[in-house]
C-alpha cells in the first residue's frame, strides 16, 4: 500500500531537483537547500524501512524487534549485513524477495555508489556543516559552417580570426565568465556550469536527478511486496 508521505517527499524532490537545476545553471547552488533535498531523499529511505519494520513485527509478532529503524546500507557487503542485523533481523527469511530487492541497490551489487554516497553526504551536512561545493566552468564559441570550439576550459583567448575577409568577434574566456570585443560576425558562445561536491568528484544535479529516479524504483518495487 503507497505511504503518503513517501510520496508527498517525492513530489517534493522532482520540483526541488527542477530548482537546484536552475540555480546551478548561474554557477551557485543554495547550500541550505541541497541540505533540505538530501535530508528529504534519506527521509523516503528511513519511511520504507519503518513500513518493512511494521510487516516484520507482524510475521513475527513474538520476538523481539529493533525500536529505531533506519534504511539498511553498506558499501561492502559484511556492513551491509551488520546493517540488516541492526534494523531488522528478521527481514532475510521473512521478506526474502523483498531483501534481495533491497540488497541489489548496494555498492557491492548493483556496482555503484549512489545509495552510500546519499546516505554519506546526508549526514555529514547534517552533523559536521553544510556541503561545500566547487563550480567548474566551461565555454562553447560556434560560427556555423567555420568555427566550433566546445566545453573549453581555463583561460581561452579567441582573437584576430576572419571568415571570408570578415572579422569573428573577440573573445576571451578566463575560466569564469565570457569578454567579447564585437565585430563583424558574431560568434554563438554559450557556458555551462558544473557542479560538485568538494572533493567528491560527483556532479550535483545529475546525482540528486539519479537518486530521485532510484528511490523512485525502489519505492515502487518495495510496495508489491508488502
Amino acid at each position: 500500500m503507497p505511504n503518503p508521505d513517501i510520496e508527498a517527499l517525492l513530489n517534493r524532490a522532482r520540483r526541488d531537483a527542477k530548482s537546484l537545476s536552475m540555480q546551478a545553471t548561474s554557477g551557485q547552488i543554495d547550500q541550505i537547500d541541497l541540505k533540505y533535498m538530501l535530508e528529504n531523499l534519506r527521509s523516503v529511505l528511513d519511511y520504507l524501512a519503518q513500513d518493512i519494520a511494521l510487516n516484520l513485527k507482524k510475521l513475527a509478532p513474538h520476538e523481539t524487534h529493533p525500536k529505531k529503524i533506519y534504511f539498511p546500507y553498506g558499501k561492502e557487503q559484511n556492513s551491509f549485513q551488520t546493517s540488516i542485523k541492526q534494523n531488522m533481523p528478521t527481514f532475510q527469511r521473512d521478506l526474502p524477495l523483498l531483501y534481495t530487492l533491497i540488497e541489489n541497490i548496494q555498492p557491492f551489487k548493483a556496482h555503484d555508489n549512489w545509495l552510500f554516497d546519499l546516505c554519506y553526504l546526508t549526514n555529514n551536512a547534517k552533523h559536521n556543516g553544510l556541503s561545500k561545493t566547487e563550480t567548474e566552468t566551461s565555454v562553447s564559441i560556434n560560427y556555423p559552417g567555420a568555427i566550433h570550439i566546445s566545453g573549453a576550459k581555463g583561460s581561452v583567448v579567441f582573437t584576430g580570426n576572419m571568415v571570408n575577409g570578415r572579422r569573428l568577434d573577440d573573445v576571451k574566456f578566463d575560466g569564469k565568465s565570457v569578454q567579447r570585443t564585437k565585430r563583424d560576425l558574431p560568434l554563438q558562445t554559450t557556458t555551462d556550469n558544473k557542479i560538485s561536491f568538494l572533493d567528491k568528484q560527483i556532479e550535483i544535479v545529475p546525482f540528486i536527478k539519479k537518486c530521485i529516479e532510484e528511490i523512485t524504483k525502489l519505492v515502487a518495487g518495495a510496495e508489491s511486496f508488502l
